[in-house]
């Protein structure tokens, strides 16, 4: 015959006075031949603060508005004499969570330390932020909408992931003024002050931008100190630029190029054609201006009013006319068609040939005065 064997069953009951009228607040079972804590209700699966039907392990109801569901006290003891960090034993943890791997040690997944420090799945004491995560950090909106940071596919570079089903750009708003300074499309565009990306630029920025060094060149390019574009300040405003090739700088307008400046200082208005070495300006049409000056380096014709000056006989300019069909230091018709007009050069020569004139004809006037004085 078998005996039927009755456990028996310890219920310990907690009862906060909150007023005349004493409202249950714990609710435990013991069950004394193995010593576990089982259901108070047999239908709950574990202890129940405040909850007589506990649906979790641990179930804590704080209906209140001026109570604290969990509250955990940590208190620094003092130690015996040699003992502890200033005489004191400082507690680790406020609250820690180990994860039991199956014939491993366990490895702390949770925990927030005496000052406040909060880590989840980081057991190494060597990071000082307030909070720690180990691999990513994610805000959730709905399935496909998300912020995260982390590491990419490596595991190595830090990311920062979003997710908007391609409609949405991420935005970084100031909730003091309410203005969004800065967005970022999925499609790898930034807005600086502005999410209009409709020009398909790279980098959109509204009103002005302040930079100290700007440098465009080719992604291939990058790192190699040649065929770039910049603009600095450096002890002076500067525009700069380098061609491997000795590519002339253009200032393109629609379809036309006004301006073309060359590796080796020319300067080409609606041309390039740079092939005459021997100047610095080059312009394809007229050109007008209020005044221009020539500043030449040779000695202006003055020197033709110098007592020692050998002013060509009236009898040897003819002969030198009637043979070469030009005046003697002026250019031929062909050298001029051929290379151009010196401007400076030949406003001096003619000068030169206009005071000449004016020592013919003061020779010319003593000889009718003397002449004159005969008859």
């Amino acid at each position: 015959m078998k005996h039927l064997k009755l456990f028996p069953t310890l219920v310990i009951l907690f009862v906060f006075s909150t007023g005349s009228i004493a409202q249950p607040k714990f609710y435990m079972n013991v069950n004394s031949p193995n010593g576990y804590l089982v259901p108070a209700d047999p239908g709950a699966p574990g202890i129940g603060i405040n909850e007589s039907n506990p649906q979790h392990s641990l179930h804590i109801l704080e209906a209140g508005h001026e109570n604290t569901a969990l509250f955990l006290d940590l208190k620094q003891t003092q130690a015996p004499s040699g003992q502890g960090v200033g005489g004191y034993f400082q507690p680790d943890y406020a609250f820690r969570v180990n994860y039991q791997r199956y014939g491993l040690q366990s490895g702390t997944v949770f925990s927030i330390s005496e000052t406040g420090q909060t880590r989840i799945n980081w057991e190494n004491t060597s990071a000082t932020e307030n909070l720690v995560v180990s691999q990513d950090l994610a805000v959730y909106r709905i399935p496909g909408k998300y912020l995260k940071m982390g590491f990419d596919g490596t595991g190595s570079t830090p990311t920062m992931f979003w997710g908007s089903g391609g409609s949405e750009h991420l935005q970084f708003k100031s909730s003091a003024t309410g203005n969004t300074p800065l967005y970022l499309s999925e499609a790898g565009t930034v807005g600086v002050g502005t999410d209009n990306f409709s020009g398909g630029y790279s980098l959109n920025v509204k009103d002005e931008a302040v930079v100290e060094y700007l440098r465009v060149q080719q992604e291939s390019d990058w790192g190699v100190d040649d065929d770039f574009v910049q603009i600095l300040y450096g002890d002076r405003p500067e525009f700069r630029w380098k061609s491997t090739s000795g590519e002339n700088l253009e200032f393109i307008s629609g379809d036309e190029t006004p301006l073309r400046i060359s590796p080796t200082g020319k300067v080409g208005i609606n041309t390039n054609n740079f092939e005459n070495s021997n100047h610095s300006l080059y312009i394809a049409g007229s050109s007008v201006a209020e005044e221009m000056f020539v500043k030449l380096s040779s000695d202006w014709g003055d020197f033709v009013f110098e007592k020692d000056y050998d002013l060509m006989p009236l009898e040897a300019l003819e002969a030198f006319v009637m043979t070469n069909k030009h005046l003697p230091g002026i250019k031929t018709a062909e050298d001029i068609s051929e290379n151009g007009l010196a401007l400076g050069e030949t406003e001096r020569v003619l000068t030169i040939k206009v005071e000449e004139l004016t020592l013919y004809l003061i020779e010319m006037k003593k000889e009718i005065d003397a002449l004159k004085s005969i008859i």
